[in-house]
């Protein structure tokens, strides 16, 4: 494998198979004509390659000053997805060894703002996999985030964004990883990036909503998803947002119940079995904003309801609710008495 960048010096400590030296390295006018440098190759244990000297051109255009030779085991390479997929189509050449193995060469240039280590790092762990021991802080993991997603090194994204999401930033470098995944654009990137911007209050507040009205009218086994949704209300992270949740659903629950009892009369005395039913929902929503101490709203508008009053009134002057809706009156007791004993012990205030 070949990497070039121009007029850049090269030091690395990392366990790669071999790197290229000069065996004479004049000092060169980066403004003269181009001039013939002789390299040559030494094997993993340090000793000259057989026919390893490969006269390369300094100062040429076509070519780069800093020329580095990477031996590695295919294998090692092709566990990786994409590493030696079509990514490299245009750039990969192929040529024959001393010992007529075929050799694969990937010419690569390293833009100027990036440090050669980054490669070098992400390349050693193409070849080791050693995340965990490499990826020591935000800075490694940010300067490899843009070497691995040009070679579809999946495998190594991933790891440098779960590393990311696992510790502490400070603000300086909170700004590093926005700028980094954010021109990336990385598809395992969704869950870091939850931690920088700001939460889509509205969604949460209409996810929450859904699912107070999923307990109280959808769902078959009525009790066991109340149960569940009152968790997640009671361990919700904003109270605010629970309140205004509870708030609309319990103002929807009153209209359907006055609604109801209002259109009842002797040729439609079906409504008030409605009326009935939604009043359970509207009990359980008092009790869970009792629970929850978001019930100030909620005592305001049911000490205001004249005309549901009268209208309760009428229905329990004639007898037909005894058949009908059986369970009407206690109902309607129980949520003046929840929200009135909440009153009374404090927990809500009357305005």
């Amino acid at each position: 494998m070949q990497s070039a960048k121009k007029k850049q010096r090269v030091s690395s400590n990392s366990r790669l198979s071999s790197l290229a030296q000069w065996v004479s390295s004049p000092v060169h006018d980066h403004r003269s004509e181009p001039t013939r440098v002789e390299f040559v190759e030494l094997d993993t244990d340090g000793k000259l390659k057989k026919g390893s000297c490969n006269p390369l051109i300094f100062n040429d255009p076509a070519v780069a000053d800093v020329v580095l030779f990477l031996h590695t085991y295919n294998t090692d390479i092709d566990d990786r997805e994409h590493f030696l997929s079509e990514r490299w189509q245009e750039s990969r050449q192929f040529s024959e060894g001393p010992n007529h193995e075929k050799r694969i060469h990937i010419n690569m240039t390293i833009p100027g703002s990036r440090a050669i280590d980054s490669y070098l790092l992400v390349l050693q762990l193409l070849y080791c996999k050693d995340f965990k021991g490499l990826i020591k802080d935000v800075s490694t993991a940010l300067s490899c985030l843009p070497v691995a997603a040009e070679w579809l090194y999946d495998e190594c994204i991933a790891a440098c964004v779960q590393y990311l999401e696992a510790i502490p930033w400070t603000e300086e470098e909170e700004k590093r990883v926005l700028d980094v995944v954010t021109s990336l654009q990385l598809r395992e990137s969704a869950q870091l990036l939850a931690r920088i911007t700001p939460v889509n209050t509205r969604a949460v507040h209409d996810m929450l909503g859904e699912l107070v009205y999923a307990a109280i009218h959808s769902h078959p086994n009525g009790a066991t998803v109340k149960a569940f949704v009152a968790r997640l209300l009671n361990d919700h992270s904003s109270r605010s947002t629970v309140k205004l949740v509870l708030d609309g659903a319990f103002a929807n629950s009153l209209k359907t119940v006055k609604d109801f009892v209002e259109e009842y009369s002797s040729p439609n005395r079906v409504s008030l079995h409605t009326a009935s039913l939604n009043s359970k929902h509207l009990l359980w929503l008092v009790e869970r904003m009792i629970v929850l101490r978001v019930a100030d709203k909620a005592v305001s508008e049911w000490s205001e309801q004249v005309v549901f009053t009268a209208n309760l009134l009428r229905v329990f002057n004639d007898d037909a609710w005894r058949t009908i809706a059986p369970s009407l009156p206690a109902l309607v007791l129980r949520c003046t008495f929840r929200l009135a004993s909440a009153v009374a012990a404090g927990s809500m205030i009357a305005t």
